[in-house]
């Protein structure tokens, strides 16, 4: 009897051990997932009474992301040409403010973030088109 409790507690001691170990182990190769996007995600958006476009998101595993990397292009196409803006922001954060002179009214523009863990591995993207009705 004492056997066989000396056995299920070693396996039970494996088993809650093992998902930390097999985690430390790999970490290094893990691809952190897409940060979900808030806000804007909408198709239309009204600058007509506000000073700047705040867009909004929430990150996942945050012990091991270094920093976001948030990109603007202009139109619906995510191409190098249509890069207008490339900024990295620290982890902690989730908030970025870009004023409204930045946008045209009536012009598409798509906004996509990633996030970069510590070995610099970098995640999927997650992306959201916009048009600026009023400015």
């Amino acid at each position: 009897m004492k056997t066989k409790i000396i056995i299920a507690a070693i396996i039970v001691t494996c088993i809650s051990v093992l998902p930390v170990c097999a985690f430390d182990i790999n970490r290094t190769s893990r691809i952190p997932p897409a940060p979900r996007l808030m806000y804007p995600v909408t198709d239309n958006i009204d600058l007509s009474s506000k000073p700047v476009v705040e867009f909004r998101w929430i990150g996942y595993d945050t012990m091991w992301i270094d920093h976001y990397e948030f990109r603007l292009y202009k139109g619906y196409q995510t191409y190098a040409d249509n890069l207008i803006m490339k900024k990295e922001i620290p982890s902690a954060e989730s908030t970025l403010a870009i004023g409204a002179d930045t946008f045209e009214v009536g012009q598409v523009y798509t906004w996509s973030l990633a996030q970069v863990a510590t070995d610099g591995t970098k995640g999927d993207r997650s992306f959201s088109p916009f048009i600026i009705i009023n400015k």
